[in-house]
């Protein structure tokens, strides 16, 4: 550790006096000289000078302002003498092949040494043209005390440093010899030596980590780092940044390409298993070495292969499930690292892309599942909407929800607060063209709500008791709702029936409506089983009056319309409750699965409920297979009505343009992403239809026909 002057002084070791800048005499001089070399001289051999350090500092002031010119050399000669003599003696008190800790001790003795000379010699150090005293005194340490072990000590150094390196104690030595390396010259020399061993010592650890799990591999890598910052913060600062430049270079720079090879499905663990610690490391460690593309790249492969298996499952409870519970965590990652938010928003547009249609349909499915226990709330709202926003056929959710919405509203009961709540976060995302018919749906049935009294009134004016309620729904804003046409309905039903049309009318006049049986829901007390109450559509109820000892082809000529709607109500009476049972001629009983047309419907005499009210399954309240191939139909054709009109508008405009330019052209205008062999085929249907030709020139042109 160098001594400065303010500690001497501090210590009272020193006394500074006015320069008189007088002239001394020539034997004054001699004297002063001898006086000077002997405190020097005492200095260096540990003796107790014979004149104070005040009294010295004062002669060696005084003659540095002579005006004999030959002071100065001779006070010089003084000097080198003095320092030579320092650095033989520090040479002398080591073995001949010293240890570091040896040397360690003679550099702080010599610079403890060095330190008061120069206090002393501080007027002469001024002004002297010669090198600067501790300059002098070092290089003259590098030539005596190390001389031909430079490299020998350097390399003991490093040494040490690597041990301090692969260890969690601090050694003091270090700091020391590194400030010798400096005071010496030696940085240039020591450094070239550190980088190199920090290349070697780190390249070393991490052929040796990388075998171990990823985790471990991260963990162990942002320990090194943090150690390798912590030595060259305390033991060789100025050259902290090169140091940890070569150690990151070594640990991620050059393992990252293995590592992304190599441990991806462990890195997909990490999702999969919410290891936040882990891929926090991750993300940070790949920052640090500027490899944030090859991060998210990596990061965004193992999630879109996590969603593609989470979208595979078959249980769309749990796909849907997953799915929200993925994208949630990663929202979360997103607050301590920002480039979650690009890695979510790619992710999930490629894999969802991959399973769109079942994605739509399971998203529809479970705000349907919310929306019938009345647990949707903002919150839930919000998360569907997350992963709507990732949906390219934004059409076939639309076309499901419709559907779905329908079977809410006309069976089941609706809370018109939670519909409303989604139907805003959507009319948000995609504009009022999107929602204009599932808000028109939600519309009607409240209007029917609303008329309740009134129609009430009107029924009970015409001697109809009871309750009734209706709901006009408006055919261009609801999904296709089979329909079936008594040929006879009960007197009650018929007079009831005219009375609610008669009664639009008188309020909505010029328009026309239509009774669904299908749709119209009554209750009756039936006596011939014992008196209970059923709930049942319209059609069940004509089926129930009228099927006694009629065969299936019988009931039929009744009804005008699909027969596998008659079929599905006789089944639902044959169901749970089991109201009528249909057998063969010989009377064995039939299931439904296996019911004729010859087989003949019998009421069940021996029904029996402890139940004072039963409800019969008037319609299926989920989508089915067939409603589904339904929608699904539906949607193909829209969108092939939809890219016609693109094209056809487009090439009205330009009349002439290549095909990959159409192709280019027309995709951003679509609201799907269409496969592009799906608008290879459109086009050759309006070549077909002569809306377009190809140029006789060159195929790939296309020009439009007026």
């Amino acid at each position: 550790m160098t001594t400065t002057l303010f500690q001497l002084k501090k210590n009272n070791q020193i006394q500074f006096f006015i320069n008189t800048k007088t002239t001394p005499t020539t034997n004054r001089k001699t004297e002063k000289l001898t006086a000077i070399s002997t405190c020097l001289d005492d200095i260096i051999n540990d003796r107790k000078p014979t004149l104070s350090y005040d009294i010295v500092y004062n002669y060696i002031s005084n003659l540095c302002y002579s005006p004999e010119g030959n002071i100065i050399e001779q006070i010089t000669s003084i000097v080198d003498s003095t320092l030579t003599s320092l650095s033989s003696l520090t040479k002398q008190r080591l073995v001949i092949e010293p240890s570091l800790t040896q040397l360690h001790q003679q550099y702080i003795i010599f610079s403890k040494k060095l330190a008061l000379l120069r206090n002393l010699l501080l007027p002469y150090d001024r002004i002297s043209n010669k090198d600067p005293l501790i300059l002098k005194a070092f290089g003259l340490f590098r030539e005596v005390v190390l001389s031909n072990n430079t490299n020998t000590i350097i390399d003991m150094l490093i040494v040490l440093i690597n041990t301090l390196r692969g260890s969690n104690y601090d050694n003091n030595i270090v700091s020391s010899l590194v400030r010798m390396m400096f005071d010496c010259n030696l940085q240039n020399q020591f450094k070239d030596k550190l980088l190199k061993s920090t290349s070697e010592f780190y390249s070393s650890a991490a052929q040796n980590k990388i075998n171990e799990t990823l985790e471990d591999y991260l963990n162990a890598v942002k320990s090194m780092f943090d150690r390798e910052e912590h030595i060259a913060q305390v033991h060789y600062p100025t050259m902290k940044i090169d140091t940890v430049a070569f150690t990151e270079k070594e640990l991620m720079t050059e393992t990252l390409p293995l590592i992304l090879v190599t441990k991806l499905t462990q890195l997909k663990q990490f999702i999969a298993q919410q290891k936040t610690h882990s891929i926090l490391l991750f993300i940070s460690l790949g920052s640090r070495v500027k490899k944030d593309e090859d991060i998210q790249k990596a990061l965004i492969g193992v999630i879109v292969t996590l969603g593609k298996e989470f979208c595979s499952e078959k249980d769309e409870k749990i796909k849907i499930n997953k799915i929200f519970s993925l994208y949630d965590y990663l929202s979360q990652l997103e607050k301590q690292a920002p480039m979650i938010n690009t890695i979510i928003k790619i992710s999930f547009e490629k894999f969802i892309s991959s399973f769109d249609n079942d994605v739509a349909i399971a998203l529809v499915k479970f705000a349907d599942r919310m929306l019938r226990k009345g647990g949707m709330n903002q919150l839930w709202a919000s998360k569907i909407l997350q992963i709507f926003k990732f949906l390219n056929g934004k059409d076939t959710f639309e076309q499901h929800y419709q559907l779905l919405l329908s079977k809410r509203l006309l069976y089941k009961g609706f809370q018109a607060e939670d519909e409303k709540i989604v139907l805003e976060q959507l009319r948000q995302e995609c504009g009022n063209s999107y929602t204009f018919k599932l808000e028109e749906m939600v519309k009607d049935v409240e209007t029917g709500k609303g008329w309740y009294q009134a129609l009430n009134k009107e029924m009970s004016n015409n001697g109809m008791n009871g309750q009734y309620g209706m709901v006009v729904i408006n055919g261009t804003s609801w999904p296709a709702c089979p329909t079936i046409k008594c040929i006879s309905l009960p007197k009650e039903i018929e007079k009831g029936e005219e009375v609610m049309r008669k009664w639009y009318i008188k309020e909505h006049p010029n328009r026309k409506v239509d009774f669904n049986p299908l749709l119209g829901i009554v209750s009756v007390k039936a006596h011939c089983f014992g008196g209970i109450e059923i709930t049942m559509n319209v059609l069940q109820f004509e089926i129930l009056t009228n099927c006694e000892g009629k065969t299936i082809k019988e009931l039929k000529s009744k009804f005008e319309g699909e027969d596998d709607i008659l079929m599905l109500q006789i089944k639902s009476l044959m169901g749970k409750e089991k109201l009528i049972c249909v057998q063969s001629f010989d009377g064995k009983i039939k299931k439904p699965e296996e019911i004729k047309e010859e087989d003949v419907v019998m009421l069940n005499s021996n029904y029996h409920s402890n139940k004072p009210k039963i409800k019969i399954n008037t319609f299926q309240t989920k989508e089915s297979k067939e409603e589904k191939e339904k929608v699904d139909e539906k949607i193909v054709k829209d969108r092939e009505t939809r890219i016609d009109a693109v094209v056809v508008r487009v090439m009205k405009k330009e009349k002439k343009m290549t095909v990959s330019e159409l192709l280019t052209t027309i995709t951003p205008k679509l609201d799907f992403k269409p496969d592009v062999e799906e608008i290879k085929q459109r086009i050759d249907k309006l070549i077909e239809r002569e809306y377009l030709e190809k140029d006789e020139k060159d195929e790939n042109v296309l020009l439009y026909l007026a």
